[in-house]
């Protein structure tokens, strides 16, 4: 239901915020962020993390699958649902009431998504604060939230915006490719998981005893998390975008071009610089950003179109992506403060579940794996189903 005031532009020469709105929320963003969800949960809770498909996998350093494209997605998710919390605030230079008790709203969601994550690594460093992980999902969501959040609310200066998310691109290429490594790695172009300026950073500022799983570098690091906050602020002009327009076919259109632009970005920078920009999701290469990002515009379209051509189909995914941060953190909360800390018969408790019921039937196969995750998939569908029916929505 659109609003009775004089259309934007789809493009404005200053840059400034389209003043009408054309829907109070996308079902398209809903059912991607819904998606997003899904697909993390059965990728994570798989029975044999040894023994599952190669979708599910993520690549160790180079190229990458379709797992590796999941939690890109939900950054941009991330960014998409700030512009819808706060685009009515004004956002106009000096401090208002208003604005300071979003600001506030910010701090306090960013910490709390931050320390959630800091608990949920505990049972993993056997509750010991000298080897437990500093940074994880939750942590990065935490820092790119509030990054992006704050900057959209700082400004509605969007030229000023693009200076900061430049500058963070910049940042995170200088010192990718510039920093050169102490000791044995003399060439700075080296990309390795001990020579990387990744690697060496995280053991420098947060101790090899606190990474993940004491490795040379943290999949969630300091210098890769720079890149991320650059996925979540195109989720946020991804709102901003299909705002603008009412047509929901033009909405689906303009994300499709902007999507297939990164991709041949992505395309361009791989064939031609091999060596340097190849598609990483540990370093967060500048490939690996274009890529996600141009696919990010492609799944949204799609999953517009979706919803617009068979609207009872996407409901699962609708009835996740309105408690997607929820339902996203209790999963998490279930598999390490529950089943990975209890123990039954000398194994994990979910790895015992495992081993009682799906292998006894199929084995311990690829396809008992994806069933067994199937399971508990479908159990946080249904708690969605139910908050949704009963108009919950729960925010961290």
């Amino acid at each position: 239901m659109s609003l009775s005031l004089e259309r934007q532009p789809l493009l404005n020469k200053k840059l400034v915020e389209p003043n009408r709105i054309y829907s109070e929320r996308d079902q398209g963003l809903d059912v991607f962020r819904g998606l997003c969800i899904i697909l993390m949960i059965l990728g994570k809770d798989q029975g044999n993390f040894d023994n599952m498909y190669s979708v599910f996998q993520h690549e160790s350093w180079f190229s990458w699958h379709i797992a590796d494209l999941i939690f890109p997605f939900f950054l941009f998710m991330v960014g998409s649902s700030i512009y819808f919390a706060f685009r009515k605030i004004p956002r106009e230079t000096g401090w208002n009431a208003e604005k300071d008790k979003a600001l506030r709203s910010i701090a306090s969601r960013t910490v709390k998504l931050f320390l959630v994550g800091v608990l949920l690594n505990l049972p993993l460093s056997s509750f010991r604060l000298e080897t437990l992980r500093w940074m994880g999902i939750l942590q990065r969501i935490a820092i790119c939230y509030g990054v992006v959040a704050f900057l959209f609310l700082y400004t509605d200066n969007r030229w000023f915006q693009y200076f900061v998310i430049a500058m963070l691109f910049l940042l995170h290429s200088s010192l990718l490719y510039g920093l050169v490594v102490p000791g044995d790695c003399f060439v700075s172009r080296q990309l390795t998981r001990t020579c990387s300026a990744q690697s060496y950073l995280d053991t420098m500022l947060l101790g090899g005893k606190h990474l993940y799983f004491h490795l040379e570098y943290d999949p969630e690091g300091i210098l890769s998390t720079c890149m991320a906050i650059i996925n979540t602020f195109a989720g946020l002009e991804s709102a901003r975008l299909i705002t603008c327009m009412e047509s929901v076919n033009l909405r689906i259109f303009w994300c499709f071009l902007i999507g297939s632009v990164f991709i041949a970005m992505e395309i361009f920078l791989v064939n031609r610089f091999p060596d340097i920009a190849p598609v990483s999701k540990p370093l967060w290469t500048c490939s690996f950003l274009f890529l996600t990002v141009g696919c990010s515009f492609w799944c949204l379209a799609l999953c517009g179109l979706w919803a617009k051509v068979t609207p009872r189909m996407v409901l699962p995914c609708l009835w996740v992506g309105r408690n997607s941060f929820f339902l996203f953190a209790a999963s998490f909360l279930l598999d390490y403060a529950a089943l990975l800390s209890i123990h039954v018969s000398d194994m994990p408790l979910k790895q015992w579940l495992y081993r009682h019921s799906v292998v006894k039937w199929l084995g311990d196969t690829k396809i008992a794996s994806l069933t067994y995750a199937s399971v508990f998939t479908c159990v946080w569908v249904l708690v969605a189903w139910y908050l949704y029916e009963r108009k919950i929505f729960i925010k961290i």
